[in-house]
């Protein structure tokens, strides 16, 4: 734990814990720790409804730590619409990612604990390799990453899946085992029959060495995105002379950070797409699109805008209530009405639109516009902007660095 710090002088984790081997020793391992150190555990629970004996598993999980005077909450997942008939796995792990990083953050929890061990390591490093995942797929799972705010740590990463239950077997605890863990329609379990026990700690050691390579990358990223600049309108700036003098890979990784900052998207665009990019912004003087934004070059300066054709999303709201628009902006209006891009449509009605300083026509153009019997009304207006709409992405410009975990520790 000492390697995933910083932590608070009273440490408070929350352990992701779905009752099986590795989160549940991970739950107690992280309860004599922060016990320890002052601090404090509490479980969280998702319970996805995907089998009929899912409610049945989290009470059963609640009472083994209620035994162990460990607090639980249980977190429902409340699906809109049908069953998925395909990446049913993915949408259940989105969902339960944003349950967990949503309770954190309203009860103003920094850290959220995930069981992820070697074996997972070694399953996700030979899935990367197959797609051609590079550099970066290669160096695993970071050790801390970060999701909305909740910093996600993975204390497990270099122990083998034998020692958790080792550690359960000593403690007297007792486990669920998910059938979907032994379901070869999924494709990390096939992985996970292929892959022998003796092969994990050298797949382990691969990846740390693999994350060193990215870890120096991403510090190379991070010096010359601290040369950008992002408007309240929601738009970013970057020196050219900065990116031009950067290798190709480095500003290509530079690109498709701003590109996922401004356009919302959760990935960045292909590697062929980004190098087209960086070799046609020099000559390229109308501009391109890609990741749902608008690239120019205007002087010495590279600005990506949110696209406004591609800021479709529309959002009742009622007066006062809060709302999320575009995935990039938190709103909060004094009247109920529809929020939707302010386009051509709200430039020509809208005179105020075109008194936005120095603000580029092509970020005033996607802005969030509060639209009411047809009129629309600047929600994030002058210049600066400054108004009921606050610019907030996604996610972060220079994301929290790939972390590599201490091999040194003899605990695979």
């Amino acid at each position: 734990m000492a390697g995933l710090g910083p932590f608070e002088a009273r440490p408070r984790i929350a352990v992701a814990v779905s009752g099986g081997a590795d989160s549940l020793a991970l739950t107690i391992l992280c309860q004599r720790w922060a016990k320890a150190h002052g601090g404090g555990t509490v479980a969280l629970s998702v319970d996805h409804r995907l089998r009929p004996e899912s409610k049945a598993e989290v009470r059963q999980v609640a009472r083994w730590l209620r035994a162990r005077a460990i607090a639980q909450h249980i977190l429902t997942w409340d699906r809109a619409g049908p069953r998925p008939a395909a990446g049913l796995q993915a949408a259940a792990r989105t969902a339960r990612y944003g349950l967990l990083a949503n309770w954190c953050r309203k009860h103003g929890v920094l850290h959220l604990a995930l069981a992820h061990h070697a074996g997972d390591q070694a399953e996700t490093i030979l899935m990367r390799l197959v797609r051609g995942g590079g550099v970066d797929g290669l160096a695993g799972m970071s050790a801390i990453a970060s999701r909305e705010g909740v910093r996600l740590i993975r204390p497990l990463l270099p122990v083998a899946p034998e020692r958790l239950r080792a550690t359960l077997q000593a403690a007297g605890q007792s486990w669920l085992e998910d059938p979907s863990n032994r379901d070869p329609n999924f494709e990390r379990v096939r992985w996970r029959r292929l892959i022998p026990a003796s092969f994990v700690p050298e797949l382990a050691s691969a990846a740390a060495e693999f994350g060193a390579l990215r870890c120096a990358r991403e510090r190379e990223v991070a010096d010359l995105l601290a040369h950008a600049r992002i408007g309240s309108a929601g738009f970013l700036s970057l020196p050219l002379a900065e990116l031009n003098a950067v290798g190709g890979d480095v500003a290509e990784r530079a690109l498709a950070r701003c590109l996922i900052a401004i356009g919302g998207e959760s990935y960045g665009p292909r590697q062929e797409s980004l190098a087209r990019l960086r070799h046609g912004l020099a000559s390229d003087r109308r501009g391109r699109t890609l990741g749902g934004c608008r690239i120019l070059c205007r002087g010495q300066r590279l600005f990506i805008f949110r696209e406004a054709a591609a800021a479709g999303e529309r959002v009742k709201v009622r007066a006062g209530a809060p709302a999320r628009w575009d995935g990039r902006f938190d709103i909060r209006t004094t009247a109920a009405g529809t929020i939707a891009r302010l386009g051509e449509k709200g430039w020509i009605a809208l005179p105020a639109a075109r008194r936005t300083g120095s603000i580029p026509r092509d970020a005033v153009l996607a802005l969030p516009a509060l639209w009411r019997a047809g009129r629309p009304q600047l929600l994030a207006h002058s210049a600066p902007l400054a108004g009921p709409a606050r610019f907030r992405p996604g996610q972060p410009l220079a994301p929290c660095g790939f972390t590599v975990v201490n091999l040194n520790v003899n605990i695979i």
